[in-house]
């Protein structure tokens, strides 16, 4: 189980196990085993190997550096344009749903934080070290030793320098691994977040046009045909009381309009009247 819990975090979150290993090499046991050697040529092989030595891991500490250096400048722009894109995409939130917004929001601080160790780990990988070099003093004290003594005396002092930058070495190799294991997780959380949020963005719009796919729909449809249903007959319903209302209205202004046809009537029977003679007499109105 511990295995299984071990293994899941190291998957998401890989951390650097163990120390760098080191190299001690005692000039006295050098110099010892160099002491009665006589041969020039295999001293003159020993200093050979012993430059060849030096030099490889030299070269295995600037490549270190370099494969650093690549990797920081690849994390720094792949970091901006991650940036760029979050801030121009943060206010069209509205615009992509909730789960589309909470998706994005997770991978964008999960892509940064990866980002983040790569960039961590890579400053770490180019920072100063211990690496030893050749010093002119230390080579200048040997110039009156006779030729074998020099060159086992060379020889010693490489392999003691070598020796000494190693664990330097392996420190700078191992923050350069851990670099790049964080910039391998975040460039596979892009493309799964990738994935995952077109594939969300696409079921939002299916969703908001959701009408023109009626069968993965079909029961929510039917519950809003049945609204829509209901909602219409309510409509109608009212339209009929607001009928009822404007006809009883009407038939109220009919009666009071015959009312007053009336009363005209009267009032004109009232103003001329007819008398005996063919003539007619006038009569006030009375009110």
């Amino acid at each position: 189980m511990s295995k299984l819990i071990h293994d899941i975090r190291e998957f998401f979150w890989p951390l650097l196990e163990g120390e760098a290993k080191h190299y001690q090499i005692a000039v006295e046991k050098i110099q010892e085993a160099l002491k009665d050697e006589k041969d020039k040529n295999k001293i003159d092989e020993l200093l050979g190997l012993s430059k060849s030595l030096y030099d490889r891991e030299e070269n295995r500490r600037s490549t270190v550096e370099a494969k650093a250096t690549t990797l920081l400048g690849a994390t720094g722009l792949t970091t901006t344009l991650i940036v760029s894109f979050g801030k121009s995409l943060f206010f069209e939130f509205d615009k992509l749903g909730t789960l589309t917004a909470f998706a994005f929001a997770l991978f964008f601080i999960i892509t940064l934080l990866y980002f983040w160790r790569t960039i961590s780990y890579s400053l770490r990988a180019l920072s100063r070290s211990g690496f030893q070099t050749m010093l002119p003093h230390e080579i200048i004290e040997m110039k009156d030793t006779d030729e074998c003594e020099y060159k086992k005396k060379i020889a010693t002092l490489i392999l003691d320098k070598t020796a000494k930058n190693y664990p330097p070495t392996n420190v700078k190799v191992d923050w350069m691994v851990m670099s790049q294991e964080y910039f391998k997780r975040g460039i596979h959380t892009i493309i799964i977040g990738t994935i995952v949020l077109s594939l969300l963005v696409i079921l939002h719009w299916v969703w908001l046009h959701r009408t023109n796919y009626p069968l993965p729909f079909l029961e929510k449809q039917k519950v809003e045909k049945s609204e829509t249903q209901k909602s219409d007959i309510d409509t109608l319903k009212e339209q009929v009381n607001n009928l009822k209302n404007e006809n009883a209205e009407i038939k109220d202004e009919n009666e009071a309009l015959k009312d007053d046809v009336e009363e005209l009537r009267e009032r004109t029977e009232n103003v001329q009247k007819p008398t005996v003679g063919g003539k007619s007499k006038k009569k006030p109105i009375t009110e």
